[in-house]
């Protein structure tokens, strides 16, 4: 409803609620000078209730017409914004940190349902192996078509400024990963590369395994047309507490997370495979 509707409708409630109150203390004074005095056949004493029911009337719908004027501004700037967090930004849902149970059961839901692809990206994806490589095996079996990739962070990655000597030669992993593990790079990666690499093995599917090199790492998960992410900030304590996105493709940030994840994929220098054998 535009300004000008809700501005005649909150004049209508005063109008009322005025014009009824005037008749009324007409009515009660009519009353007074003559009692049991009466018009179109009804005692003035029902006039009154009737006049002041309808003024009391128009003060409640002028109040309730002028609340809702300020209160509605503010319901369709949201209802605009989420709007354009949906179907624009193409953000579906919101979940408070990675690890939660309700991220946990949606990216479950999606991956037992995929038809096309999965794509985990992660540092070592220690949680997502144990909770999920299972079921991708077993998915891969029904469906050998379905492009099941696990990325990892390479640890022999390296970030340098070139100079004569180099001014910095830091570690990728040592970015992204929580300073307070005492785990070295090679041996957390080497470790659940080797756990995928014998379930995979055993299992006799057709599933990736890469060594990602990007130095701006964000982690996700791409199940057909929806995409997981949140961002590993840099030398954080518990990134799996960082806030979750649901993002669909088909959306302004949806094809920009897809076309990063999928060029770097296929990156001849920012991705490697791992030999299963």
């Amino acid at each position: 409803m535009n300004l000008t509707h809700r501005v005649v409708y909150i004049l209508v409630g005063l109008l009322l609620a005025v014009a009824c109150g005037w008749m009324t203390v007409l009515a009660v004074q009519n009353q007074s000078l003559t009692p049991g005095s009466s018009w179109l056949g009804m005692p003035a004493s029902t006039w009154i209730g009737i006049l002041s029911s309808l003024s009391a009337s128009g003060i409640f719908f002028a109040v309730a017409e002028f609340l809702r004027f300020i209160f509605d501004k503010t319901a369709s700037r949201n209802f605009e914004k989420l709007q354009f967090y949906e179907r624009t930004l193409g953000i579906k849902e919101c979940f408070s940190q990675k690890g939660s149970d309700e991220a946990n059961r949606d990216y479950g839901q999606a991956i037992a349902s995929a038809k096309y692809r999965v794509w985990a990206f992660g540092i070592s994806n220690g949680e997502f192996l144990t909770q999920h490589l299972d079921d991708l095996i077993s998915k891969k079996k029904k469906k050998p078509a379905l492009d099941v990739c696990i990325c990892f962070v390479d640890p022999d990655a390296r970030i340098s400024i070139e100079a004569n000597p180099p001014l910095s030669l830091v570690s990728l992993f040592d970015i992204t990963r929580d300073p307070t593990l005492t785990t070295g790079a090679h041996t957390r990666v080497a470790e659940r590369i080797a756990f995928a690499r014998t379930s995979i093995l055993q299992a006799d599917v057709e599933i990736s395994l890469k060594l990602i090199s990007a130095a701006g790492y964000v982690s996700a998960m791409v199940v057909d047309d929806i995409i997981y992410v949140f961002p590993y900030t840099a030398i954080s304590k518990d990134n799996t507490r960082t806030p979750y996105l649901k993002i669909v493709v088909d959306s302004q940030l949806g094809d920009a997370f897809y076309t990063y994840f999928e060029s770097i994929i296929e990156h001849p220098k920012l991705s490697r495979v791992v030999p299963l054998e």
